[in-house]
């Protein structure tokens, strides 16, 4: 997403615009004709997104790897006694597969595993996939993989069949939690668990950057920016505004710009920092609120 599309814009006046931060926090799935693919958000890059708040939200974080724990235990072995089993088990490295396919179920709702079956078609290896690198194919019988989505010429895709039962080829089997869609469009991956917090998770990770930007810049919350050059065509005024907004603005700037274009001749543009009230108890409101909606979600 580029930075213009992170932003909109409310018309205060003829001459001032408020300018302040969009999101779009729902998966968006499309079909890509040209590789073949149902692309996992927009510009399918959600699955980054989903990783990128587990990164940078403590409290989810936390949650999501304590969860992930949790499912995986500490060993996985047969109930009874049972050598062969347990050499089975540690030739596939069953735990090691299991915790990370706990931490990509908590994430995301998905689990990808490469099958791979010896000459009578049966599975002797097992092999972790992470789920942001793979994508379901337009037909919905394979499983595109690439390192890097944002880079195929470097990250060439690999294809996969689905894996069914006697598959004698290299196969993924897909583990997808259910999610009530109307669309079968937009049931082909899943939607994480705690999908309702989304925007609380959100929020938490930009009230973090805001408050160490803020700090950083000496507690200035934002700014006014008045351009006195006379009659500035509207084109013109939004080729200026962006250009400002993209270096300046967001929570990791700590800032919200408002512009004013002003009719005065010979008079270069004013900066006018506007003071931040009671960021102690906003941010003890948002910040319990947050923590109360992911505890919850």
């Amino acid at each position: 997403m580029s930075k213009k599309n992170k932003y909109k814009t409310t018309q205060l006046s003829d001459n001032i615009q408020m300018v302040t931060l969009a999101i779009n926090v729902a998966p968006t799935m499309r079909l890509d004709h040209g590789k073949g693919i149902i692309k996992y958000g927009l510009k399918n890059d959600y699955p980054e997104y989903l990783i990128n708040l587990t990164l940078n939200s403590p409290s989810h974080g936390a949650i999501v790897n304590g969860k992930a724990r949790y499912l995986s235990g500490i060993n996985i072995k047969p109930k009874e006694p049972n050598p062969l089993a347990e050499a089975w088990l540690k030739q596939i490295k069953a735990h090691d597969l299991i915790k990370r396919l706990d931490i990509d179920e908590v994430i995301s709702g998905m689990e990808y595993i490469l099958v791979n079956p010896n000459v009578l078609g049966q599975p002797v290896e097992f092999k972790h996939l992470d789920f942001a690198k793979c994508r379901i194919s337009a037909c919905y019988t394979k499983v595109h993989y690439s390192e890097d989505w944002s880079d195929l010429m470097r990250n060439p895709i690999t294809y996969y069949p689905i894996w069914s039962e006697g598959a004698a080829v290299s196969a993924v089997m897909v583990y997808k939690r259910y999610t009530p869609s109307a669309k079968k469009l937009d049931s082909t991956y899943a939607k994480p668990e705690w999908m309702a917090a989304t925007m609380d998770i959100d929020t938490d990770c930009e009230v973090n950057t805001f408050f160490n930007s803020l700090v950083k810049n000496n507690f200035s919350a934002g700014t006014i920016v008045t351009i006195f050059s006379g009659k500035i065509p509207q084109n013109k005024q939004d080729e200026i505004k962006w250009q400002l907004i993209n270096d300046g603005t967001g929570s990791e700037n700590a800032g919200r710009t408002s512009f004013v274009f002003a009719a005065e001749g010979a008079k270069g543009a004013e900066v006018a920092t506007l003071n931040a009230n009671d960021l102690d108890k906003q941010y003890q409101e948002v910040s319990k609120r947050n923590l109360h909606n992911i505890l919850i979600g």
